[in-house]
């Protein structure tokens, strides 16, 4: 299609896609959005973990529980509030809420991995971004036995009907 032209933003930030202008947006969320005027789209869950480098972790101490989190450099995309709360599962699906303040506040998923793949902290990522710091021995899991709701990969674009044939 060599007349289409795409305009991307890319942000964290949940963006109103009909009152912003917007054609559609791809989402990672831990619940689908129930806006009525929305048409939502499911593609994949994605799993995110707690990783740090293990030079880090050598300097600053291995985590054996998630309590140790609030007394560690915590690497956040999550933009708004520089304190934040991290809501972890067990395997026996215990959990637990742990408030953390952010060294590093980024939208950027990737930025976020290369600093934590460059002993700056700990950082919930998605393990899909951090796959290449895994294989090449930069990033380890943390507390490998706890993690976060998985988040649901999906689309949402206004109602079908005046969907541009571009979008569709």
């Amino acid at each position: 299609y060599p007349q289409i032209k795409v305009q991307m933003m890319v942000t964290n930030r949940r963006v109103d896609i009909i009152n912003e202008g917007f054609d559609l947006a791809l989402r990672v969320r831990s619940s689908l959005d129930d806006d009525p005027n929305l048409v939502i789209r499911q593609f994949d869950k994605i799993e995110q973990h707690l990783f740090a480098s293990q030079a880090y972790l050598n300097e600053f101490g291995e985590l054996k529980t998630p309590e140790q989190l609030s007394e560690h450099r915590i690497l956040s995309i999550a933009e708004e509030h520089t304190e934040q709360f991290l809501v972890l599962q067990n395997e026996e699906q215990h959990s637990k809420k742990i408030r953390v303040s952010p060294t590093v506040l980024g939208s950027d998923l990737s930025m976020i991995a290369q600093l934590a793949a460059s002993n700056c902290g700990v950082a919930l990522l998605p393990d899909n971004v951090v796959q290449k710091y895994i294989d090449g021995g930069e990033l380890v899991r943390v507390l490998p036995n706890w993690k976060v709701a998985h988040g649901i990969f999906h689309m949402v674009y206004p109602s079908r009907r005046g969907l541009l044939p571009a979008v569709r």
